[in-house]
């Protein structure tokens, strides 16, 4: 009867955690949607500038295949070029693509995972840990950045359909091995990171003791994948570089996701932004933090002591499957995950060795930290594909531990989209502002880009209000004047940053005109704050106000 009781109670905690891991996990999928679809600019943003650049002005097919900064992105750029030519450059076919592509790497990497007869609530916290390893707000710049979003997923995809169809491998089923290889090869293509699917598929043939004469087929391919792509590279392929800095700046990119789930803890800037009455303890522990280990985004610790954990964990896996001789699908898939992560910080390692040498707070951007998550869900994914795992109380917890970063990196997210609307309304007015700040744009991205994106009147060059300017303005000019400041431009001439109090429009409208003697010379937007603000061009005479104008498509009679 007591052992009756006690069943029924186990059972019942069971399904109770159980329901707690799949709402867990809904709702990190549904966060990172959410993100990518409110969160994301519908403008361009850092690389993204650059690649409009040449993809316009470069002949097709050449604009296409282009090698640009140490990655080709053949698949992506003929999506970005579909969206410049037919829907504006406005971003919402990347990122919708990026979402599909997100939500589809996250069910290959389930599928793959599955094993018949795992508990309930063991399975439920697999799905956790793969839903989390993708669409955690950590992995910022992917999530919330369409130029980002396609090439990461894609070869996240890339790599689900790669794993699925390698666990499957039987001893002469040359098939499914071809199939694999030609998914990594398009991952290769589709971003330089994506060469390291096949180390994942090699990875998993290792575990479950694949045939050799399988091996052949993926080491083949990846061969004449890295011949041709040191051919697309030509001269501005990577040089030779040491291994031991290299080695280092590997394990300090595999610990960079940690830093951000502690950054109110490790940076003073973090810790100011946390609410009262939390402010002061972060405030206190990031200060003393930086004083005895230096600024967390240019220092080596912990990032380069928490990827040697990392690595350990991942040999001793290794070891311990290929000592019994027997390896779950989960933990097999785990393996593929965490092998490909290790790869991807090897790969950047080399790549990036000058530039990590000049600007070493760059080794902790976020661009780098989707592959380096994908590599500790890997490994929490292996080792809870092991028999007698004890690690489903750690994952219960983590949706909790990772809520504030959650929230932090959500703000971070909405900045980036405002600083990338700001940038874009000032060079459609061209007028770029000395002191705006672009985030992760370079200048001379803009300068290259604009001529271009003006040709082919796509991006913000598409927008209907950029076509009223220096034009009379034939609407209704409200009440009240804007303020404006004399700024220097880095376009061209002098203009003016300009700012406007609280307004009622008789119309919903994006971006209002800025009207200066019945003439167009500027834009405005609404920023997150509610305020109006943007610029104008030209000095403006003494006499003259600048006002405030909208379009109404239907105006009430």
């Amino acid at each position: 009867m007591k052992a009756s009781v006690f069943s029924n109670q186990d059972a019942q905690d069971g399904r109770l955690v159980r329901t707690w891991l799949l709402a867990a996990m809904l709702a990190a999928v549904a966060a990172g949607v959410c993100a990518m679809l409110t969160l994301a600019p519908r403008v361009p943003y850092a690389d993204q500038w650059r690649h409009y650049a040449h993809l316009l002005t470069l002949p097709f097919p050449a604009n296409v295949f282009e090698f640009d900064n140490g990655h080709a992105e053949i698949l992506p750029n003929l999506l970005r070029l579909l969206d410049l030519f037919s829907f504006g450059g406005h971003e919402t076919l990347q990122i919708l693509c990026a979402a599909a592509l997100a939500m589809s790497a996250t069910a290959l990497f389930m599928r793959a995972s599955r094993d018949p007869g795992t508990a309930p609530a063991l399975r439920a916290a697999q799905l956790l840990v793969i839903a989390l390893g993708v669409f955690w707000l950590g992995n910022l710049r992917a999530l919330t950045q369409p130029g980002d979003g396609v090439h990461v997923y894609l070869v996240l995809t890339c790599l689900g359909a790669a794993l699925c169809l390698t666990l499957d491998v039987s001893e002469r089923d040359y098939a499914k091995a071809l199939l694999a290889s030609a998914f990594c090869v398009v991952a290769s293509f589709s971003f330089g990171s994506g060469i390291a699917t096949f180390v994942a598929v090699l990875a998993v043939l290792f575990v479950q003791r694949g045939p050799s004469r399988v091996w052949l087929i993926p080491a083949a391919a990846l061969l004449a994948a890295g011949i041709a792509y040191a051919a697309l590279a030509g001269p501005h392929g990577g040089d030779q570089h040491a291994i031991l800095p290299a080695a280092l700046t590997s394990v300090r990119v595999l610990g960079t996701p940690f830093v951000y789930v502690a950054w109110p803890l490790l940076d003073p800037a973090a810790a100011a932004a946390v609410p009262a009455p939390l402010d002061g303890l972060s405030i206190g522990i990031a200060s003393a933090w930086t004083a005895r280990f230096g600024a967390i985004r240019s220092a080596a610790f912990p990032q380069a002591a928490v990827g040697v954990a990392g690595i350990i964990w991942l040999l001793m896996i290794l070891i311990r499957l290929w000592r019994t001789g027997h390896a779950s699908r989960a933990t097999r898939v785990g393996v593929g995950l965490a092998s490909f992560g290790t790869a991807a910080a090897v790969l950047i390692a080399l790549a990036r060795q000058d530039y990590f040498a000049i600007h070493a707070d760059q080794i902790s951007a976020p661009r780098y930290v989707p592959w380096s998550s994908l590599f500790w869900a890997g490994l929490l994914l292996a080792q809870l594909g092991q028999p007698g795992s004890r690690r489903l109380l750690f994952v219960a917890l983590l949706p909790l531990l990772l809520l504030p970063s959650e929230l932090g990196m959500a703000l971070l997210a909405r900045h980036v989209r405002e600083v990338a609307e700001d940038t874009a309304l000032y060079a459609a007015v061209g007028v770029l502002p000395e002191s705006a700040s672009l985030g992760e744009t370079a200048v001379e991205d803009v300068r290259a880009a604009l001529p271009a994106l003006r040709g082919a009147r796509t991006a913000m060059y598409a927008w209907p209000e950029v076509e009223q300017l220096d034009r009379g303005a034939q609407i209704a000019v409200q009440d009240g004047p804007i303020d404006s400041t004399l700024t220097a431009n880095r376009l061209g001439d002098e203009g003016r940053l300009v700012a406007a109090t609280p307004i009622v429009l008789p119309c919903t409208v994006e971006r209002p005109l800025a009207v200066e003697q019945s003439h167009v010379v500027g834009l405005l937007r609404r920023g997150a704050d509610g305020r109006w603000h943007g610029v104008a061009r030209g000095t403006g005479a003494p006499a003259t106000v600048l006002r405030v104008a909208v379009a109404c498509a239907h105006r009430e009679q």
